[in-house]
């Protein structure tokens, strides 16, 4: 509840407790606001919020989490390659079609970015690296 919502519900309260003559009709308004209370408690549904920190612990993101927060794209990587966010972990299969949120194909495609920069850089300094070519030996 807002802090607003949180005064005027207290003013009304205020307002019915004074009203009210006689001590049974200050139970029955107490009564009515319990009442009130515990349906709104009833009715009220707590959204998981990933990356919440609540009493000191932070909530968790799920790969549901992921799928709700980011659109769904269809791509074929190029490469094997295991991508992460948020601790959640999805590995890409090179050449096999995959369905995953937005945000793992923007990450697969700065680690193309990544290697790209790199070979430009050795290729700078003379170094030639083929692709697959395994470790580069000093």
């Amino acid at each position: 509840m807002s802090k607003v919502r949180q005064v005027q519900a207290e003013r009304e309260i205020a307002r019915q407790l004074k009203r009210a003559g006689t001590p049974e009709e200050v139970d029955k308004v107490l009564d009515n606001v319990l009442t009130k209370t515990e349906a709104i408690k009833e009715n009220y549904v707590r959204e998981r919020v990933p990356g919440l920190i609540k009493e000191g612990k932070k909530t968790p993101w799920t790969k549901r989490d992921v799928e709700n927060a980011f659109p769904l794209v269809t791509f074929v990587p190029q490469e094997n390659c295991p991508v992460c966010f948020n601790g959640v972990n999805f590995y890409l299969r090179a050449g096999v079609e995959v369905n995953v949120p937005r945000v793992f194909v923007d990450i697969y495609n700065q680690h193309l970015k990544a290697l790209r920069e790199q070979h430009k850089d050795l290729a700078g300094l003379g170094i030639n690296v083929e692709a697959g070519a395994g470790a580069l030996e000093i």
